[in-house]
């Protein structure tokens, strides 16, 4: 669309329009309604969009606070005040429990499979630990003093979107974006008690040296090494994790000078260099974090001077 200002419109006139639709059938009007209607990002109804014109922004979480809204007030579908009959009310009841039946069945397959899956890892952790308690043996027989190996309850892991990436066009980018979400989200689902690290500064910031130096903090710790320069970058991230228990987030600000983030850009290979211009202009979009932000839910702020 040619200006902001005409998305927003856009999206009011997808919005009354739903508002049309669902009058006769009673549904609710979501975000996600609205925001598939109009092929716009769910994220503009939240404010969460980069943009100087705070006129704009505050049209913004209106309209989503309105479409908020409206889902409270639910209009019955026209033609509904008749009595459904008891035979009716007989039939979606039976369909109903023929339905949980079939989810039932399917959640007892499951579940064998996951005892399945778990007796299989647990032979084979059994069977990791018995190798490392042989190597420290062998290791004390050797040089009399213990091997250097890393305990099992005390693990880092870095998760980077460039480890996935298949390109530089936009689309492989976002791809690999979504990859190094997914693999957060299956390390989240798995371990409790977790201490997630999110780097957040500009190319030759030294983050990844500093993920890979860093040892780590408590029982399990996850670096996510990204640029993470805007709240629109961090958004889906830390969406991710905000609603999790047990997780620690702790953001990592990179604070560098730009010329000498420009002289260390221009020491780099071809294939980690970025051009000064663009170095520029993430300098200058750059959106530090703040622990007291309502949006973004850091527990902790370190800041790294390189």
């Amino acid at each position: 669309m040619s200006s902001s200002y005409e998305k927003l419109d856009h999206a009011i006139s997808c919005f009354h329009e739903l508002q049309q639709e669902y009058a006769k059938t009673g549904r609710k009007i979501t975000i996600s309604s609205v925001a598939k209607r109009s092929e716009i990002d769910r994220k503009y109804f939240y404010g969460v969009i980069n943009t100087p014109d705070k006129v704009l922004l505050q049209r913004w979480i209106a309209l989503g606070a309105e479409i908020k809204e409206s889902k409270k007030n639910k209009l019955a579908p026209a033609g509904s005040a008749h009595i459904v009959s008891i035979e009716d009310k007989l039939k979606n009841s039976l369909t109903e429990n023929y339905q949980l039946l079939e989810r039932l069945r399917e959640s007892g397959e499951i579940k064998k499979r996951l005892d399945e899956l778990l007796l299989s890892s647990r032979i084979q952790v059994e069977r990791l630990e018995k190798e490392i308690k042989g190597s420290e043996i062998a290791s004390l027989s050797a040089v009399g003093r213990p091997s250097n190996v890393v305990a099992l309850n005390n693990l880092k892991v870095i998760i980077s979107p460039d480890s996935f990436r298949e390109g530089n066009d936009a689309l492989s980018l976002k791809k690999a974006w979504v990859k190094a979400l997914n693999e957060l989200r299956a390390i989240i689902d798995r371990k409790n008690n977790i201490e997630l690290f999110v780097t957040m500064g500009l190319p030759a910031s030294g983050k990844s040296t500093w993920s890979d130096n860093f040892t780590g903090r408590g029982e399990f710790s996850v670096i996510f090494d990204a640029c993470n320069l805007t709240k629109v970058d961090r958004f889906d991230l830390l969406e991710l994790v905000s609603s999790r228990d047990g997780i620690k987030v702790v953001g990592v600000v990179f604070v560098v000078a730009l010329d000498v983030l420009i002289e260390r850009n221009s020491l780099r290979s071809s294939n980690d260099k970025v051009s000064e211009e663009k170095v520029r202009a993430m300098h200058d979009v750059f959106e530090s974090p703040s622990i007291f932000d309502g949006l973004e839910c850091f527990d902790e702020l370190l800041i790294v001077r390189n």
